[in-house]
């Protein structure tokens, strides 16, 4: 029998990503909001982005064996994690707009 790691999804929900970096320990004053429209201008400039679309299986397949020959190009000043455990997207995609951005400078120290 094999053990496959995973996660809970969590729901893509402003408000829902929001109250996870909150209790990651950032500063209220960060927040996520949709964008449904990239030609209205935004009300408040964002830090980072998450782009949401639904993949095929062929698309998995494809995206698998591209990432397993690519070699990562990861400049010293980024931050990057793999996804290696199923469901866990929402999770590493709060983490690298936390973890990129200045949000990182306001997490509260234990």
């Amino acid at each position: 029998m094999t053990y496959v790691k995973s996660f809970k999804p969590i729901e893509s929900d402003p408000y829902i990503l929001t109250q996870l970096m909150h209790g990651l320990g950032v500063q209220e004053n960060f927040g996520f909001g949709d964008v449904l429209d990239f030609k209205e201008e935004s009300q408040q400039p964002a830090l980072a982005l998450i782009v949401i679309f639904p993949e095929s299986q062929k698309e998995e397949e494809t995206k698998e064996a591209d990432e397993a020959s690519r070699i990562p190009i990861i400049a010293n000043h980024v931050k990057f994690l793999k996804q290696t455990i199923d469901n866990s997207c929402g999770l590493i995609a709060v983490l690298h707009c936390i973890l990129n951005t200045v949000a990182v400078e306001s997490i509260s120290k234990p």
